[in-house]
Formats: structure tokens, C-alpha cells, sequence
């Protein structure tokens, strides 16, 4: 028998950033009626939930305009090519979150 479920957070709380680890748990029986007879507990394996808000990375282009030129859609020659270098800088946005960043910064190391 499989039984899903859903998880989710009250959003209006806030979540601090981070990783969280959930240990398998055992902690519910199935019972074909309330508090009747015995049945089956409900295990779930153990889980990690990462948390990371959506303004937690910065990026940043060495130049403003990237320019390959033309498109081209039809009888085009595969020999073509064209080059033009950049560099993309990405780093964590001190200024997301109130810089709060619970455990994200440290990284995660399983027990």
C-alpha cells in the first residue's frame, strides 16, 4: 500500500533560509477505526528539505551588450563561427533576506 502526502509551510511565517534534515519516522498507525484494534505504522525514510530564497544569488556581466551578430535560420554553413568572450560573476547577494541565511553559507554535512 502506498500513501502520499503533502508538505507544505504556512506562508505567512516566515522560513529561514537553510538545510533541514528529517530522520526517518515511524510516528503513525493506521487503524481501521478510532482507537480499535491495532494497525500498520506509517514509516517514511529519511529526508533533507534546502531552503533557498530566490534573491539568494547575484550575478553579474564583465560588459552590457553581448553581440554574435545576426541569426541566421536557413543554409547555414556549419563552419561558421563567430567568438565574442565574457565573464559571468555569480556570488550570494549579501542584501537577500535581511542577509539572514540560516545554514546555507556553512553548507551541509550529513550525520
Amino acid at each position: 500500500m502506498t500513501i502520499n502526502a503533502t508538505l507544505s509551510r504556512n506562508p505567512s511565517q516566515s522560513t529561514r533560509p537553510g538545510f533541514y534534515a528529517i530522520p526517518s519516522l515511524s510516528a503513525f498507525r493506521l487503524k481501521p477505526y478510532y482507537n480499535y484494534g491495532s494497525g500498520p505504522l506509517l514509516t517514511s525514510p529519511a529526508i533533507r528539505l534546502q531552503y533557498v530564497p530566490t534573491c539568494f544569488v547575484r550575478f553579474q556581466l564583465d560588459k552590457n551588450n553581448i553581440n554574435f551578430g545576426p541569426v541566421m535560420t536557413t543554409d547555414v554553413d556549419s563552419s561558421f563561427s563567430r567568438r565574442d568572450n565574457f565573464t559571468v560573476t555569480a556570488d550570494v547577494n549579501p542584501n537577500c533576506n535581511s542577509g539572514q541565511f540560516g545554514n546555507l553559507l556553512g553548507g551541509y554535512t550529513p550525520n
